[in-house]
């Protein structure tokens, strides 16, 4: 056997609200609602409804908030225009791998805060950054310093460090290995 399922009916809660403010459930029953549940609308306790602020302005008040958005935006992307204008001007270029340990950690903390708000492949973009270079970032803790940045051995992966090369030579140069290599 099958089942007839009645679905339940969703009613707008404005339309609620005015039979609870008015008192009068014909105001419901005339569009279609039945009796039973615009009665049950003026006994039940009234509900909290969670809406959006903007829902509840007039469309003079809608209007005038977007104008003032539409300036702000305005005046924020001058701002940035002319932000990216000084640093391209001064010279700085994210790509160089000499960027100091401290300023590459601010750089990174910018760029997680502004991740909340838009895509990483927009901020790179923004930066001038590329997705190789963010990525190929040395590690919090590795051991690069500005000084031995061209040692750095995250910079190149295959890249020995200098206790990586005094081991070989001291492997080399010790007397069981001498003793060992045979002449050719």
């Amino acid at each position: 056997m099958s089942e007839k399922r009645h679905e339940q009916r969703v009613y707008d809660p404005r339309l609620r609200q005015l039979v609870r403010n008015t008192g009068d459930i014909r105001v419901a029953t005339e569009i279609g609602v039945p009796r039973s549940t615009a009665a049950g609308w003026l006994r039940a306790e009234s509900q909290d409804v969670i809406s959006l602020d903007v829902l509840g302005m007039q469309e003079t008040e809608l209007q005038l908030e977007l104008v003032r958005l539409r300036r702000r935006i305005l005046v924020l992307t001058t701002v940035v225009r002319l932000l990216v204008a000084l640093v391209r001007l001064s010279g700085v270029r994210l790509d160089a791998r000499n960027l100091y340990k401290d300023a590459m950690a601010a750089l990174l903390g910018t760029i997680e805060r502004a991740r909340k708000v838009l895509q990483l492949r927009s901020i790179l973009r923004i930066l001038g950054l590329s997705s190789a270079r963010y990525h190929s970032r040395p590690q919090p803790d590795a051991d690069c310093h500005p000084a031995d940045v061209a040692s750095c051995p995250k910079r190149v992966p295959n890249q020995l460090t200098a206790k990586d090369v005094s081991a070989i030579k001291d492997t080399c140069l010790s007397g069981a290995a001498l003793g060992n290599v045979q002449e050719i």
